[in-house]
C-alpha cells in the first residue's frame, strides 16, 4: 500500500508563534494572508511538492521558518529556525514561502511596519503505528519547546523582556508544566514589574511539587494574595486542561461512530478534515462550537458541529483549584478512514 502524504501547517499549539516588528516590539495588528488562514493552508497544500528522495526514504519533519513581511506585504529575509533534519524538505518549505503572494502588512500605531513572522510546516508520511505517531509528536514538541525556551533566554539576556515573555509563553503552550519555562517566565514578569502575575506563576511551580521558585516567593510574594478565578472568562491554556473521560483515543472513536458519513458520499469538499473550536464549560459540556477551518463544504461542516455539540461528560479544566471554561480545538475527519 502506498504511503499517504500530509503537508500541513500548524496554526495552533506550537504553530504560528510570535510576530514582532523589526524593532522587536510586539506588533499590534498582525499581517494577514490574503483570504485568511484557510487560504494559507490551501496555498501550501497545492504548492508544496514532497521531495521524491524524502518520500522514498520515509523522511519526515517539521521545519520552522522566520521571515519578514514588509510594508508592501512582500516576503523577505526567510530564515530556517528549526531544520526538518533533511535538506530537501527544508529547501521545499523555503521555496514555497518565497513564492507566496503579498500579505496585508502588519501595523503599529496605525502605520504599516515590517514584521517578523514564524511559520512551521509539517512534512509527514503515513499512516504509521500509534507508537510511531506518538514518538514523532513528542520529538517535535521537544524541539519546538527547546527552540522557544532558548530564544527567550537570549532575549532576556539582551533585556528584551516583553519579547522574552512571549517566547517563554510559547514554550508553555507546548509544555505547560515545564518548570524551567515557568521559572524564567516568573523572573521576566518581575523585570516587567508584574509581580502579582509572577507570584501566580511561582505558585504553579510550588503546586507541581518543585522548590525552584521558593527564593523568589520569599523575596517578592510576601504580600501577594491570589486573585479569585473569574469563572466567566474563557481560557486558552490553564493549569489542568479539560479531558475526555476515555482519552484522545476514546474521543476519536466517539466522533467516528457518531459522524454521519453518508452525508459525505455525494458531496464535494476541498480538505479532508474539519477543524472545530468550542468551549468546555465548568459542567463539562460543549458551548459555542464554531468552524475554525472548513473542509470547503457547509453541509459537512455542520455535521461536524452537530457531532461536537453531542459530546458530553468532559472533565472540566482547572485554574487555581477552580473549574473554568476553556477553549478546545478538535479535528473531525470529513471522510471515513
Amino acid at each position: 500500500m502506498k504511503k499517504l502524504i500530509y503537508i500541513l501547517i500548524l496554526l495552533f499549539s506550537f504553530g504560528i508563534a510570535n510576530a514582532f516588528s523589526q524593532k522587536d516590539s510586539v506588533i499590534e495588528t498582525m499581517p494577514d494572508y490574503p483570504g485568511g488562514m484557510n487560504a494559507l493552508v490551501e496555498y501550501l497544500r497545492v504548492n508544496i511538492k514532497y521531495p521524491q528522495d524524502s518520500k522514498e526514504n520515509g523522511y519526515m519533519g517539521k521545519p520552522l521558518y522566520k521571515f519578514v513581511i514588509d510594508t508592501l506585504g512582500s516576503i523577505g529575509n526567510v530564515e530556517l529556525c528549526i531544520s526538518s533534519e533533511h535538506a530537501d524538505l527544508d529547501a521545499e518549505g523555503m521555496r514555497v514561502i518565497l513564492g507566496m503572494p503579498k500579505w496585508k502588512p502588519g501595523t503599529q500605531n496605525g502605520k504599516k511596519v515590517p514584521v517578523y513572522f514564524n511559520l512551521p510546516i509539517n512534512f509527514k508520511l503515513g499512516p504509521n503505528s500509534e507508537k510511531a505517531e506518538l514518538a514523532y509528536k513528542i520529538k517535535w514538541q521537544n524541539k519546538y519547546a527547546d527552540y522557544y525556551f532558548n530564544k527567550g533566554v537570549k532575549l532576556f539576556s539582551e533585556e528584551k523582556y516583553k519579547e522574552a515573555l512571549e517566547s517563554f509563553e510559547s514554550t508553555l503552550a507546548i509544555s505547560r508544566n515545564d518548570i524551567d519555562a515557568l521559572y524564567n517566565k516568573s523572573t521576566t514578569l518581575i523585570k516587567l514589574g508584574r509581580n502579582d502575575e509572577a507570584c501566580e506563576t511561582l505558585e504553579r511551580i510550588k503546586k507541581l511539587g518543585k522548590t525552584d521558585g521558593d527564593a523568589l516567593i520569599k523575596k517578592y510574594c510576601e504580600n501577594y494574595t491570589p486573585q479569585p478565578v473569574d469563572t466567566n472568562i474563557v481560557y486558552t491554556v490553564v493549569e489542568k486542561m479539560p479531558t475526555y473521560p476515555e482519552g484522545d483515543k476514546g474521543l476519536s472513536k466517539f466522533v467516528k461512530q457518531n459522524f454521519d458519513y453518508n452525508k459525505t458520499k455525494n458531496e464535494k469538499y476541498e480538505l479532508s478534515n474539519v477543524s472545530v473550536r468550542f468551549v468546555i464549560n465548568t459542567l463539562g459540556n460543549v458551548e459555542k462550537a464554531t468552524i475554525l477551518r472548513s473542509c470547503g463544504n457547509p453541509i459537512i461542516d455542520q455535521e461536524a458541529i452537530r457531532v461536537v455539540n453531542s459530546i458530553t461528560g468532559w472533565i472540566p479544566g482547572m485554574q487555581n483549584g477552580t473549574k473554568v471554561k476553556v477553549y478546545y480545538n478538535l479535528t473531525v475527519p470529513a471522510k471515513k478512514v
